[in-house]
């Protein structure tokens, strides 16, 4: 489980983030303040993506089958281009997620702050 806590003009706000594997559960949650955000959480990555500069208004929510799918990496980097300087992503791996992924998505999660 990771958990994030973001403050924003006097407000806190914690995201928690719990998935597994196949093997160990096969799940993927995404919880803001507590309360599991509604979407269909999918094989693969499942992102919720806020805007900090907005007070944390929720501007994406997506699975992406990056097993099955071979253009999902290139969908995933370019929502990650276009999101607003400053936002919060939020992903949870279900299943296999990762054999899959493009170098270069792999890098720009890097570079986000993944492991």
């Amino acid at each position: 489980m990771k958990r994030i806590i973001r403050k924003s003009g006097g407000r806190k706000y914690v995201i928690n983030v719990r998935s597994a594997g196949l093997r160990s559960g096969n799940y993927a949650k995404i919880y803001f303040n507590g309360r599991l955000i509604r979407m269909r959480y999918s094989r693969g990555l499942n992102i919720v993506a806020w805007d900090a500069n907005k007070g944390m208004r929720k501007i994406h929510t997506g699975s992406y089958d990056t097993y099955a799918d071979a253009r999902a990496s290139g969908r995933i980097e370019l929502l990650l281009r276009k999101l607003p300087k400053g936002a919060i992503v939020a992903v949870a791996c279900k299943d296999e997620c990762s054999r899959k992924l493009s170098s270069k998505l792999k890098g720009m999660m890097r570079q986000g702050g993944s492991k």
